[in-house]
């Protein structure tokens, strides 16, 4: 019987998160992150080795550790912005201009959000779909997702986006810290859990049968940090 675990939906840094999650990033990274039949992420993979209870355990208690810091500072990032309208405001602006920016380079964000979410619901709710339909709206999912986070991507390029995002990274950081003086620590032992959970993974599933067939999704953020989209 294979063993599965899940992977937290975003890998990268909480500065880089934060950035993100506070520039509208993040509104479109949970549905993207989250796709799949049952919510997992990612298109199902193709084989997954199998791996000793040790091992699986492992990497489960790396898993809960990104998890216990993301849940920590996605608290601390929503009581800074409960506690600062202007910083409320600025998340604001900036998703504003990050959708912005991304109409300009010929996408609809809302409209294909709201498309991904409706598929998603789609094929968690029709369990009896057929096989071919279900495969289908998987890859209208993937193009629409494939696309989205193009321009995002292209969009964050953007030199106005990238000036924006700075500031408000700066401003709410020091306003997490002013909320728990510890938001600073908790940032560098979160990036070092990941490093080292991102470095089990591609331990245990770099072997034959591994890479593509690793599995997704399911971690995500908790607190605030996951929720503002």
């Amino acid at each position: 019987m294979e063993n599965r675990i899940t992977v937290p939906a975003h890998r990268t840094g909480l500065r880089a998160m934060l950035i993100m999650a506070m520039t509208g990033a993040l509104f479109a990274g949970s549905a993207v992150a989250q796709m799949g039949p049952g919510g997992g992420g990612g298109a199902p993979g193709g084989g997954q080795p199998s791996m000793s209870e040790e091992d699986r355990q492992e990497l489960q208690q790396a898993q809960q550790q990104v998890q216990k810091l993301q849940q920590r500072l996605g608290e601390i990032q929503q009581q800074a912005l409960d506690n600062n309208p202007e910083l409320q405001e600025q998340q604001k602006e900036l998703e504003a201009l990050l959708k912005e920016k991304m109409q300009d380079k010929g996408t609809s964000p809302d409209k294909d959000l709201d498309r991904m979410k409706e598929i998603r619901k789609d094929l968690n709710e029709n369990q009896d779909m057929a096989e071919e339909e279900r495969r289908q709206l998987m890859q209208e999912f993937q193009q629409k997702a494939q696309g989205f986070q193009q321009a995002q991507q292209q969009a964050m390029q953007d030199p106005e986006v990238q000036e924006a995002r700075e500031q408000f990274r700066d401003d709410l950081l020091a306003a997490m810290e002013e909320e728990d003086a510890k938001a600073e620590q908790l940032i560098q032992d979160l990036e070092q859990a990941q490093k080292e959970f991102q470095q089990l993974m591609s331990e245990r599933f770099s072997g034959p049968g591994g890479g593509q067939g690793a599995p997704q999704g399911g971690g995500g953020q908790g607190g605030g940090a996951g929720q503002m989209q």
